[in-house]
């Protein structure tokens, strides 16, 4: 009973904390986060955009690792 309870319990916080998280990242049309739309209200997000710049340029060519398997 006490595992069905924790699993609930960690389901309903996962759907709550997303749907409240909902100006994270902005998609654009074809579905694709964009993090550098917007400006940054608070640090957190200013470091976010720039962890995920560095994140864009370090997996830029990953498709193409793939293909040469």
């Amino acid at each position: 009973m006490k595992k069905y309870f924790f699993w609930a319990f960690v389901s309903i916080t996962v759907f709550v904390i997303s749907c409240n998280n909902n100006n994270a990242t902005k998609k654009d049309g074809d579905g694709h986060d964009h993090h550098k739309k917007g400006i940054p209200k608070t640090q957190e997000d200013s470091l976010m955009a720039d962890v995920m710049d560095g994140h864009d340029v370090g997996m830029a060519k990953y498709g193409k690792l793939g293909a040469m398997e």
